[in-house]
């Protein structure tokens, strides 16, 4: 009888420590948000030395190896996470971007797929694979990825764009100038003038020399070094 005091206290210090690690992994994953990767990582680092870890935290520690370029530190932390979680596809689609700055094409050709089949819906496993078809060369399928892409995110600024830039190489320029507008609220600063800008080209393609010189225009005033060289060519005679 007389030992249950010292239980009680003994819970009530485990509670108080589990709570303090919590609010740490809290506020690590606040940090990630902020773009504060390499203080989270210590914060992470610490939260797993006090115990096995959990893949939430192996997840959170790759994401932090990786923004903060060790690639192949963050390929063992994901596949730990994956270890302890075997649907975990978010850990699926970002250790194939990480085999993919390697160079290992096939490998994150994989993890895009195993991350697709564990959730059909994920929209950045999408994109990021129509990425690598699209620099494969794989038009038809980068096309149909960005297109699920879309489909399972609406407004899915990237997306459009990089659809968009598949339609041209298709030739089917009104195509993509839908996507090329729906991207433009998606975009900030020269980001959103690169956007301008290959619609000023399609446009100029399908023979709206006016309207391309008018988005021509929006593209330099976005700060895209590009446009300014396009408007003395081709607007100021127009004008």
């Amino acid at each position: 009888m007389r030992s249950a005091p010292f239980t009680c206290v003994l819970l009530l210090i485990f509670a108080a420590c589990s709570d303090k690690r919590q609010e740490n992994f809290e506020h690590a994953v606040k940090l990630i948000r902020e773009e504060n990767f390499r203080d989270a990582l210590v914060i992470l680092e610490n939260y797993n030395k006090d115990s096995e870890g959990s893949d939430s935290s192996f997840f959170f520690i790759g994401v932090c190896r990786f923004k903060t370029g060790d690639t192949r530190g963050a390929i063992k932390d994901f596949t730990k996470a994956i270890e302890l979680n075997p649907k975990y596809h978010e850990a699926y689609n970002i250790r194939g971007l990480c085999h993919g700055v390697l160079g290992d094409y096939d490998k994150e050709m994989d993890d895009y797929n195993k991350s697709l089949a564990i959730w059909p819906d994920f929209s950045k496993a999408y994109y990021n694979r129509g990425n690598l078809k699209y620099d494969r060369k794989d038009l038809t399928g980068a096309l149909a990825d960005y297109s699920e892409a879309i489909r399972f995110q609406s407004g899915y600024g990237r997306a459009h764009f990089n659809r968009a830039n598949v339609l041209d190489e298709l030739g089917r320029f009104r195509e993509a100038l839908e996507d090329y507008y729906i991207a433009l609220d998606s975009f900030e600063g020269e980001e959103k003038g690169e956007v301008c800008f290959q619609i000023a080209l399609d446009r100029l393609i399908l023979g709206d020399t006016l309207l391309a010189c008018q988005a021509f225009d929006s593209s330099a005033a976005f700060g895209y070094q590009k446009a300014e060289n396009q408007k003395k060519k081709l607007c100021l005679k127009t004008k």
